[in-house]
């Protein structure tokens, strides 16, 4: 599978990154003075759009389960900005809708992550077919189907 299965969500979630962290005053409630929680989101978004980017390029090595895991808690992460910023109606609505698009992105991101590596998997298993065995292996598989009494 090539980066370009890849490119959507990584910029998406490079650009949600650097909105949040450009805007964070936006992006935090009442109770977070210094913008905490907003910051580490930002931030937390930027890194996982740069490491979808990284192992989109290198498909076999690229860890799923991290990467999903990873998703999941900025998703929820997100809700509860978005939770915190209902509180305060002084807050963008621009801050409301993208926080809550984000926490929706959770499935789409994850879907092709898992649709990417699926994808690879499939090639390596017709990559290590029968096509690229020596004579002597396919007799041992030969021989292991069907043994000889």
């Amino acid at each position: 599978m090539s980066l370009r299965a890849v490119i959507g969500p990584a910029l998406w979630e490079v650009l949600f990154g650097v909105i949040v962290l450009l805007n964070h005053k936006d992006f935090s409630s009442r109770r977070d003075e210094t913008h905490r929680g907003a910051r580490m989101l930002g931030g937390a978004a930027v890194i996982l759009g740069q490491i979808l980017l990284v192992f989109g390029s290198n498909a076999d090595q690229f860890p799923k389960h991290v990467l999903i895991l990873f998703k999941a808690v900025l998703s929820l992460c997100a809700a509860g900005l978005l939770i915190g910023i209902t509180e305060n109606r002084k807050k963008t609505w621009f801050a409301w809708f993208l926080l809550l698009f984000y926490t929706l992105s959770v499935l789409p991101v994850n879907f092709t992550v898992m649709r990417m590596t699926r994808k690879c998997s499939k090639y390596q298993e017709r990559e290590l077919g029968s096509d690229n065995l020596s004579p002597s292996e396919r007799n041992a598989i030969a021989n292991l189907q069907n043994p000889r009494r």
